[in-house]
């Protein structure tokens, strides 16, 4: 295990100079999740942010900033609070963004792990984990997540109300919205349950105010007519493996 958290520090430099990562040999943008992010977090900064959830205007943005077209497309599926992170983002160049988003959101990470199995053998077990060297490679919010995630269950029995404000923040993931509020109204953690919705509430208002009524529309209209699991994924150069033609050809036609 220690071997492989030394491996993957040197990994991603030489990722990066090899041209496995972020960039190919030829300068062009490696397609991959986080080019959804930074083009919707550019759409919020250019005054837009309903056309994040459109999907022929979100892809001449990425094609934009990575250099080159793709197979297939990645939509912006995350509601409106997801923005605020997002917008941030993309204040920064995309290969800045792309490794920051990457660096900042792996900290919590190591720290619920570290909180739920106890050092030094938490930083080992997480940074050894090889969903970390996936989630690196294609900047996905996998980090996050979990963060969250572990410091709600971590802190639930002696920190309530951080428990809740955990599983608030993860109102970004809707998925969540039903099995976790049915666990803790069985659990009876109502301080936890009210702390989470208060959260989520605030969130969404304070997402409604920063990107007006039409952003939410737009996710609304998004939730309703897109068929759940239709969400296409493009041609992956660093592991040389190409999505089917079947899932990807006219999977997002944009509306």
């Amino acid at each position: 295990m220690l071997c492989a958290v030394r491996h993957q520090r040197v990994f991603f430099p030489a990722a990066f100079f090899a041209h496995w990562w972020i960039f190919d040999d030829r300068g062009l943008g490696i397609p991959t999740d986080f080019v959804n992010v930074w083009s919707a977090g550019r759409l919020v900064l250019d005054g837009h942010a309903a056309q994040a959830y459109d999907w022929n205007i979100q892809k001449q943005i990425q094609v934009a900033v990575l250099g080159q077209s793709y197979e297939g497309n990645f939509a912006w599926h995350y509601p409106q609070p997801f923005l605020f992170a997002a917008s941030l983002l993309a204040h920064f160049p995309y290969a800045v963004a792309f490794i920051g988003w990457a660096a900042t959101s792996l900290v919590p990470y190591l720290a619920v792990m570290r909180a739920t199995v106890g050092p030094p053998f938490g930083w080992l077990l997480a940074a050894a984990f090889p969903a970390v060297l996936t989630n690196t490679l294609v900047g996905q919010n996998g980090f996050l997540t979990a963060s969250l995630i572990g410091g709600a269950l971590y802190l639930m029995p002696m920190r309530p109300v951080l428990s809740g404000i955990c599983l608030g923040l993860l109102s970004y993931k809707p998925r969540y919205g039903l099995l976790f509020p049915l666990v803790l109204i069985a659990a009876s953690q109502w301080t936890v349950f009210a702390t989470a919705a208060f959260v989520a509430v605030a969130l969404a208002a304070l997402s409604w105010l920063a990107f007006g009524t039409e952003s939410w529309q737009a996710f609304l209209h998004w939730m309703l007519t897109v068929r759940p699991g239709a969400r296409c994924k493009a041609y992956s150069r660093w592991c040389g493996i190409s999505a089917a033609p079947s899932r990807s050809r006219g999977c997002f036609n944009g509306s």
